[in-house]
């Protein structure tokens, strides 16, 4: 369950709510022309660009400047694979030489090479891989969400409010450091915020053309998280569906399904190149054999026959089963408020919990937008809802990320309702211009801290990957062409982090990473004369050239 606030966090909330308080009381006071000037700024038709802009440098930077930063998670490493195997332009690879040694967690190995996951995350990321820079994936991802998150705050509530919102959605720890990662949230985000941006043009009168928009990004969002997709099309489909029916724009519509449809023909193609049958994911072959449990449904049933995994993926697979046993319907009175709870700490990391209740007053003023500027949040809802039926742990909410857009832009909104409340009790007629003053004083006035903030998410997640990265660095120092590395594990090993993995090309590549299996290893070695081998200890960071293999009895 949820830990007890530290004294620490108190004083940091106390902090916080006394900076809003501050903020609202010294409006009125903020008199002069850079009020004026700054929300000039924030209407030029150029900020959007400016706010995209700072949003890909930050994720740049939390990645650490590189253009092939480490996949920290095995879904990251499944993602990047299967993006390079796209890059040389197939579906899957040759099996693994002795798959037992190649063993990864999300990727087939036998009989071919592939990624388990739907297609989408990894066709997106595949032009930056074939580029030779795959970290340029999610720094353009990133630049082209906090564009639209300002430009959809800017539409719905004014330039001040699109600032606020993008404030706190882009240095937010957890998801800050999941937007400079390969997980598949990288591209669903943007997405997501390209169908509302296009739902929102047409809704307002623009034309009928952005409907095409709205259908790829959703279809496009299906080919990388279905059930994630869904909770994007339905609000859209509730608002769109009655509006091209009063306008009778057939023609673009049926354009726009059409084009909806020819992204979504490219699942049943990677089913039919990789299972051998179009009806047949990879996603469910892979989970009925190694993750049988991990179905959209409650309870868990210890019958089911699971592959053998090396001790180490065997313990991550083991700790998704905890989560699993306890995903009962009767349990979700519980966990309900632990996922809303976990979501909050993400969104509002610190000494930003207290404008949970601030959010609160942003989501009652929602009711007198515009139905499309009202509809993110019932995404955001029905996300949460849909994903009742998935069994996680509660702290581990990349699951809503999609969600953070919409919650930063509540807060921000409701900001200005608490502040105009309270001025209206002085001065009705000035209350509109002093709340927007109060939050661009709150807003800037956090700066500092948000800058602290996404440090410490740089730093965090450099920590996270120390071990892969001192691993990568002690194979780059090897002197010889071609290598093999056994990599030997301790019990302490994390087992949702890995140093094994595979190339999307195993004769091209210049190092294998491979499990270290003792008196077996010989036999891997004789398959790669060329290779000079090389066992690598984990627990010590200590790499060992081992003799040539013994030469086989005659």
């Amino acid at each position: 369950m949820p830990e007890l606030p530290s004294s620490q966090d108190l004083l940091a909330y106390a902090l916080c709510v006394l900076a809003v308080a501050t903020a609202v009381q010294f409006a009125p006071r903020a008199t002069g022309g850079w009020v004026a000037r700054v929300e000039g700024w924030l209407a030029h038709r150029w900020a959007p660009l400016a706010a995209a802009l700072a949003s890909g440098v930050v994720v740049a930077w939390v990645a650490g400047w590189t253009l092939h930063p480490v996949p920290v998670y095995h879904d990251e490493r499944a993602y990047l694979l299967q993006a390079e195997l796209f890059a040389r332009g197939v579906f899957a690879g040759a099996s693994a030489p002795l798959p037992e040694f190649w063993t990864q967690l999300h990727v087939f190995v036998t009989p071919y090479l592939a990624a388990k996951y739907p297609l989408g995350t990894s066709l997106l990321l595949a032009p930056f891989a074939a580029l030779g820079a795959p970290g340029l994936g999610p720094v353009v991802y990133g630049a082209i969400g906090g564009g639209l998150v300002f430009a959809l705050a800017r539409r719905a509530g004014g330039g001040v409010v699109a600032l606020a919102t993008l404030l706190l959605w882009m240095p937010a720890g957890p998801v800050l450091t999941i937007r400079a990662s390969y997980m598949s949230q990288v591209v669903t985000v943007p997405l997501w915020l390209s169908a509302w941006w296009a739902m929102a043009r047409y809704h307002g009168g623009g034309r009928a053309g952005w409907l095409v928009l709205v259908c790829v990004a959703t279809a496009t969002c299906v080919i990388v998280r279905p059930l994630t997709a869904m909770a994007l099309a339905v609000p859209c489909a509730w608002v769109l569906v009655p509006l091209v029916t009063r306008r009778r724009d057939w023609p673009v519509a049926g354009a726009a399904l059409a084009a909806g449809v020819a992204v979504l023909a490219l699942l049943p193609i990677q089913n039919a190149v990789t299972t051998g049958d179009w009806r047949t994911s990879p996603l469910v072959t892979y989970t009925r054999e190694v993750t049988p449990f991990d179905f959209p449904t409650f309870g868990f049933d210890s019958t089911q026959k699971m592959a053998p995994l090396p001790t180490d993926l065997d313990r991550a697979r083991r700790s998704l089963i905890v989560p699993r046993a306890v995903h009962t319907p009767g349990n979700l009175p519980a966990l309900i408020p632990w996922r809303l709870w976990s979501l909050a700490e993400a969104t509002w990391q610190g000494w930003r919990l207290p404008l949970v209740v601030v959010a609160l007053f942003g989501f009652a003023a929602l009711g007198a937008l515009a139905p499309a500027a009202r509809v993110p949040a019932a995404s955001a809802a029905l996300l949460f809802v849909l994903h009742l039926m998935h069994a996680h742990s509660p702290v581990w909410t990349v699951f809503y990320h999609e969600a953070v857009p919409v919650l930063a832009f509540a807060t921000a909104i409701g900001f200005v309702s608490l502040a105009r409340r309270i001025h209206a009790r002085r001065d009705a007629g000035a209350a509109p211009a002093l709340a927007t003053t109060a939050l661009l004083l709150a807003a800037l006035a956090a700066l500092p801290a948000q800058v602290l903030d996404a440090a410490a998410a740089r730093e965090g997640l450099d920590q996270l990957k120390r071990p892969q990265r001192a691993f990568l660095d002690a194979v780059a120092q090897l002197p010889d062409p071609k290598v093999i590395v056994f990599v030997k594990y301790p019990a302490s090993f994390s087992g949702h982090r890995s140093l094994v993995g595979n190339p999307p090309d195993y004769e091209r590549a210049r190092a294998w990473l491979v499990y270290d299996r003792g008196l077996e290893n010989d036999l891997l070695r004789r398959m790669a004369p060329d290779r000079v081998a090389y066992r690598y200890d984990a627990g010590y960071e200590a790499m060992e050239k081992l003799p040539p293999a013994p030469a086989i009895a005659p």
